[in-house]
């Protein structure tokens, strides 16, 4: 078809024509005609044609006619986009498949569709027009929420212009695809593109997911997809861990930035309905258990830090915080639970490294090396005891709050209140730091199965050995026998006395003789510890 240049004035409307080409030879010069300025009557584009019952619908000129409408429709398209006539309301003459009743022109919508879908026809937001398959039909909320610049960089597609007017459902006839939920989707699992979002972006895309229900529709989709803004701006999946809400506003700890927390920044943009939180909470972000934070990050921390140390110090300082989370946690377990069995209490004592009091520098020692200083336990005696002898080991005071580290333990005069709040704040700190093993008396040790040599064995008993079962030593009493002074000795004695009910078990133990080969039978009895003969020999010397 050539585009033709006859107009005529006919009923009150302008008509442009479009000479037919290509036509059988009895058909010469023929000439059809289409509305140059279009409104909403769409049955325009059927023309005087569809007076069904006026015509032949079998003769040639017809059945050529009707063919030659669908290319007929394309150059009208090319010529109203000449004109700029096309860009925003031109598809008011396009036809909707329902408006062609007669079998004869129902397949004429179809090749209109067809056509046009090869064009360069639909103004996108860019302001460029392009095919009708490559641009993207949305909800204002979705447009609000996915940018031009969005589609382009995702799908190397556009967005319809807003300026277009033309039914939806015409729309989507001619090829104009209709961004849905799965397009969305497709666009979360671009992580490095959602990373560059800004965290008021993510709080919006938080809303819409969730008023959509759309985080409970396809829960297993965003429970792998990295839609979660953590804590130092990364994004994470819960599929690929742990991910968890931040501690409450109370509660503040240095490693917090070590752990797998959702951005704090994020959930304060929440709105009334909550719908950030339900959001983070339906694809598996949760609040931490402090057994968890315990058993799967501190407790590795202290691992980590030990191993690569060339010494269980390092000269380097580790932050109290973490000794404060582990105390927090059983003093929690014991008021809610009324029992001081914990089931992490011996991974945490056989673990955690603890700051003593030193000359030196940082130094740290782990829980069963140390004793209970008049901090925390309200009384100077084992400083007393222990005073000028080396390799005892007081617990630091950095762990109670800078307010009550400023207090010396004393009862000064006037200072009542004061004293009385040190000994409220200390409290759980010792209750903790007892359970753990830090002593608040003179230490006895469970040792290791000991060999003893003697004379006085048996002769159906090999050898001269005798073994000591769970032997009891007591190397910093012996160490206050060795050097220290008459009144440090006699204090010794007096924590004995004190703690008698405590180490009576201490005092004795049994032992057995290796017998020879052959004699099942294995003979033995009761005999003293080596706590127990320091106790016995001290009860002479005094």
């Amino acid at each position: 078809m050539n585009n033709g240049l006859l107009t005529e004035k006919h009923q009150g409307e302008f008509l442009t024509d479009f000479s037919l080409k290509n036509t059988t030879e009895m058909i010469n010069n023929a000439v059809a005609r289409l509305p140059e300025e279009m409104n909403n009557k769409k049955t325009h584009f059927i023309l005087e044609l569809i007076r069904s019952d006026e015509f032949n619908k079998a003769g040639e000129w017809n059945l050529w006619l009707r063919d030659s409408i669908a290319e007929l429709f394309a150059n009208a398209v090319e010529e109203m986009k000449r004109k700029n006539d096309f860009l925003t309301d031109g598809f008011h003459f396009l036809p909707l498949k329902d408006e062609a009743q007669d079998e004869f022109f129902n397949l004429i919508v179809d090749q209109i569709y067809a056509k046009i879908r090869q064009m360069d026809c639909i103004l996108a937001e860019s302001g460029r027009l392009t095919a009708p398959g490559r641009v993207f039909t949305a909800s204002p909320e979705i447009r609000e929420l996915i940018s031009g610049d969005d589609i382009r960089l995702i799908f190397e597609m556009e967005f319809v212009s807003p300026e277009i007017k033309a039914d939806e459902k015409l729309l989507w006839e001619l090829g104009v695809a209709e961004f849905t939920h799965s397009h969305l989707l497709e666009c979360l699992s671009c992580t490095e593109w959602l990373s560059a979002k800004s965290d008021q972006w993510m709080a919006q895309l938080y809303i819409y997911l969730n008023r959509h229900g759309l985080d409970r529709k396809y829960s297993s989709a965003f429970h792998s997809l990295k839609t979660i803004r953590m804590s130092d701006g990364t994004q994470a999946s819960p599929a690929a861990g742990k991910v968890f809400f931040p501690f409450d506003a109370s509660e503040n700890y240095c490693f917090e930035k070590d752990l797998p927390f959702c951005s704090s920044t994020i959930l304060q943009l929440d709105n009334r309905e909550k719908n950030i939180r339900h959001f983070l909470e339906n694809t598996g972000v949760r609040k931490p258990a402090s057994d968890e934070i315990i058993r799967d990050f501190i407790i590795p921390f202290f691992h980590r830090l030990r191993n690569t140390s060339a010494s269980e110090s390092n000269g380097k300082s580790i932050h109290p915080d973490y000794i404060r989370f582990i105390k927090e946690a059983y003093i929690n377990h014991v008021r809610e639970t009324s029992a001081v069995c914990w089931n992490l209490m011996e991974d945490v004592r056989n673990s955690i490294l603890l700051r003593v009091e030193s000359s030196n520098g940082c130094e740290y020692r782990k829980a069963d090396e140390i004793y209970l200083s008049r901090t925390y336990s309200g009384n100077g005696i084992l400083e007393k005891l222990f005073s000028g002898i080396d390799g005892i080991n007081f617990i630091h005071t950095e762990y109670l709050t800078p307010e009550t580290e400023q207090t010396t333990g004393n009862n000064p005069v006037g200072k009542i209140s004061e004293y009385r709040e040190l000994r409220r704040k200390a409290k759980p700190w010792q209750t903790f730091f007892t359970a753990l093993g830090i002593e608040n008396k003179p230490r006895v040790t469970a040792g290791k199965n000991n060999i003893y040599e003697t004379s006085q064995t048996p002769d159906w008993f090999e050898g001269r050995q005798y073994m000591v079962w769970n032997e009891q030593t007591c190397p910093d009493m012996e160490k206050v026998l060795e050097t220290g002074t008459k009144e440090q000795k006699s204090l010794l004695y007096r924590q004995i006395e004190k703690h008698a009910a405590e180490y009576s078990e201490k005092i004795t133990t049994k032992y057995t003789y290796k017998p020879k080969r052959g004699i099942l039978e294995c003979h033995g009895g009761k005999t003293k510890t080596r706590f127990g003969r320091l106790v016995e020999g001290m009860k002479g010397a005094l």
